[in-house]
């Protein structure tokens, strides 16, 4: 005669959803830092084209700066080649001159501004290079 107790049975379901529930959850949880490493990675790029095209508004400015001495070159425009296709560019300058016994020099303090996007969206970026140069 063997005896079998009732309250035994069944307990290998109870492991088994537990284990199917652990995984499920792992699972999740892998896809949402997926997801969001993907996402870190596309802003990281977006914010690197961004300064380079910031960076390209503070060198038309110093080229412009450079070629007519004395001007203050401002402007504002949207790029439209390769990487920096979309981005709007925004370059503004002041001037200072400074007298240092008997020579003047005139100070240029650009800012390139260049943003990608409307403000508050999910794909907004904007970066800002400052420049100061004494001619």
């Amino acid at each position: 005669m063997t005896f079998e107790p009732r309250h035994r049975r069944g307990f290998a379901l109870v492991a088994a959803l537990f284990i199917l529930v652990m995984l499920a959850g792992a699972g999740s949880v892998m896809v949402r830092l997926g997801a969001e490493h993907q996402s870190t990675s596309s802003f990281a790029l977006l914010g690197a084209r961004a300064y380079h095209a910031a960076r390209s508004g503070a060198e038309w400015a110093l080229y412009e700066a450079a070629a007519t001495p004395g001007s203050c070159p401002a402007a504002t425009f949207t790029l439209s080649e390769g990487a920096a296709a979309g981005f709007d560019v925004a370059v503004t300058c002041s001037s200072s001159t400074h007298v240092e016994g008997t020579t003047s020099r005139s100070i240029l303090q650009i800012e390139s501004t260049a943003d990608y996007g409307s403000f508050g969206s999910r794909d907004y970026v904007a970066r800002s290079v400052a420049v100061t140069i004494v001619q």
